[in-house]
C-alpha cells in the first residue's frame, strides 16, 4: 500500500504491482583472499540470494553490494555522490542452507516522505555488483542470483537497431533504466529520495509508453494522479501535471482521469497568477491565498511546509561542477521566460482536456490565454538587438533554457527561429537531463537533426 493510499488519495487505478525477476551474473571472480565477486551485467533495484554450506553455526558472511567499481575491480566502498554501496553481515547457519540478503532501510528515503516498497517485496538497493567475503563457509557459485525489483515489463515490446553503436547503446541504456526505475510502483526520483518529481515523471511516462505501452498505462496513470494529489513545491512541476494529465488521455483515449482532476489541473495551470498581459509570477506578493492550498502543496508528505517557487533546471552545483551548470546560469526573475513558455504550454493542453470534455468555454479561455502569453513574450521577453530571449522581464542574461523552451513550444516566429536555433545549438547541452527532453525537441522541430543526434550520442 503506497503512501497516497495510506492517505485517502482518489485515484482511477490501483498502484502497480511489483514484481521481481531472478538476474544470474554474467561473470564471476574468486579473489586470492577468498572472496567472491561477481558482477550481474546492468544495475537494477535488487537484493542477492545465495546458498552456502557452513562448517559451523554462527558464522557471519559479510555481503556487499554496489553500483560501482574501483580502480582494482573491486566495489567501491566510498562512491560518489548518491551511488549506492552497502556492507552487510548475514549470519549461516550449519549445513546448506539458502539466503536472501536483507537490506536494512535507508533513513534518506524511507520517512514518510518516500513512497514504501511493497512489503512482500522488501527493501532493495540500486546495485549491479555483489561481494562476499567470511571464513568457514562456500557458496555455490550457481545459486547467486539477483533478486529485482520492477513492474510487470515486456522487453520484446520495442526494439532498436542502427548502424550506430553509440547510438545502439544509448537505446538499451534507457530502455533498461525505464524498466529498472520502476521499482516502487511509482515514477520515482530513484533511490535518492524515493520521491515523485513531475517534470521527471513526465519523461519517464512518455519514455515508458515508447518502450513498453501496454505496462506503461498504469503506472503512468497512477503515477500522474498520485502527483495532482501531492505535488512538489516547483511552479515549472505543477504545470507539468497538466502535461502528465493529457499525454495520459492522448495515449489511452480515457477520460476517467482528465475527467476526476479537472478542476486541480485547472489549478496546476497557474492561470490565477497571470496578470493583463498574460505573463504569470509566481512571487509569493502575487499568489492568491488559497491558490497553495488548492495546488496541494500542503500535505505531510513533506517534512518542511514549502511554498511555490520556480525551478528552471537543476540549480548550479546539483550535479556539474563548474562548467555552464544545469540552468546555463539563467538569471532567476519575477516574470521569468522558462516559467511562462511552460505555463504557455500547459494552457494549449487544458484547451484540449477541455474540449475532450465538452467545457466549450474554458476551451476559449485557455487558448486566449496561451495566445497572450506568446505575444507578451515576443514583446517584452525578446531582445531584439541579439535576437534571442532573454530570461525574464529586467534581465538582460540569455541562457539556454529561455530560448529552447519557446522553440519546442513552437511561440518562436518564423522570422526569429535561425537565430534562436543557432543560440541553442552553440550552448551543446547546458542542461540537466530533465532539460535535454526539450533541448531535443527544440532542436528536431526546429530542422537541426544532425545536430540534436550529435548530442544524443555525446559523452558529457
Amino acid at each position: 500500500m503506497s503512501t497516497a493510499e495510506n492517505q485517502s488519495g482518489r485515484f482511477t487505478v490501483e498502484r502497480p504491482t511489483v514484481v521481481t525477476s531472478c538476474i544470474k551474473p554474467t561473470r564471476f571472480l574468486h579473489r586470492v583472499d577468498g572472496v567472491l565477486f561477481a558482477d550481474f551485467g546492468k544495475a537494477m533495484f535488487a537484493t542477492v540470494r545465495f546458498t552456502a554450506t557452513c562448517d559451523a553455526a554462527s558464522t557471519v558472511a559479510r555481503v556487499e553490494l554496489g553500483e560501482k567499481l574501483s580502480s582494482d575491480d573491486c566495489i567501491d566502498t566510498d562512491p560518489p555522490g548518491t551511488v549506492r554501496y552497502r556492507s552487510i553481515d548475514v549470519s549461516l547457519q550449519q549445513g546448506t542452507h539458502s539466503y536472501q540478503v536483507v537490506i536494512p532501510p535507508d533513513e534518506r528515503n524511507t520517512n514518510v516522505a518516500g513512497i514504501p516498497m511493497p512489503t512482500d517485496v522488501g527493501e532493495v538497493l540500486p546495485m549491479r555488483y555483489c561481494q562476499i567475503a567470511g571464513v568457514g563457509f562456500t557458496v555455490d557459485d550457481s545459486s547467486l542470483e539477483m533478486i529485482a525489483a520492477h513492474v510487470a515489463f515486456d522487453d520484446a515490446a520495442a526494439d532498436f537497431t542502427s548502424s550506430d553503436d553509440t547510438l545502439n547503446a544509448v537505446w538499451d541504456l534507457c530502455k533498461h533504466t525505464i524498466k529498472a526505475t520502476t521499482f516502487c510502483g511509482v515514477y520515482v526520483d530513484g533511490d535518492r529520495e524515493r520521491i515523485p518529481y513531475e517534470g521527471d515523471a513526465y519523461i519517464n511516462q512518455l519514455s515508458h509508453y515508447a518502450v513498453d505501452f501496454a505496462n506503461a498505462v498504469q503506472i503512468a496513470r497512477y503515477s500522474t494522479e498520485y502527483l495532482m494529489q501531492y505535488p512538489t513545491w516547483f511552479a515549472d512541476w505543477n504545470l507539468h501535471s497538466v502535461f502528465m494529465a493529457w499525454a495520459d488521455y492522448l495515449y489511452t483515449g480515457q477520460q476517467s482521469s482528465i475527467a476526476c482532476f479537472y478542476q486541480d489541473l485547472r489549478a496546476k495551470t497557474l492561470i490565477e497568477l497571470a496578470r493583463e498581459d498574460g505573463l504569470i509570477c509566481t512571487d509569493k506578493a502575487n499568489r492568491p491565498a488559497t491558490l497553495e492550498e488548492r495546488l496541494h502543496l500542503y500535505h505531510e508528505r513533506y517534512l518542511e511546509e514549502r511554498g511555490l517557487m520556480d525551478l528552471v533546471d537543476w540549480p548550479p552545483g546539483s550535479f556539474t561542477e563548474g562548467g555552464t551548470g544545469e540552468r546555463d546560469n539563467h538569471e532567476m526573475m519575477p516574470i521569468n521566460t522558462v516559467v511562462n513558455a511552460l505555463h504557455y504550454q500547459a494552457c494549449k493542453c487544458m484547451a484540449r482536456i477541455a474540449a475532450a470534455l465538452g467545457h466549450d468555454g474554458e476551451i476559449i479561455e485557455f487558448d486566449e490565454q496561451a495566445e497572450k502569453v506568446r505575444v507578451a513574450m515576443n514583446e517584452k521577453l525578446f531582445d531584439t538587438n541579439t535576437g534571442l530571449y532573454v530570461d525574464g522581464e529586467g534581465s538582460t542574461h540569455r541562457s539556454l533554457h529561455s530560448n529552447m523552451f519557446p522553440l519546442a513550444f513552437g511561440m518562436v516566429p518564423d522570422d526569429r527561429k535561425q537565430t534562436v536555433r543557432q543560440f541553442v545549438e552553440s550552448r551543446g547541452m547546458a542542461c540537466s537531463v530533465y532539460g535535454s527532453q526539450y533541448l531535443l525537441e527544440a532542436l528536431y522541430d526546429a530542422g537541426s537533426a544532425e545536430h540534436a543526434l550529435k548530442l544524443s550520442k555525446a559523452q558529457r
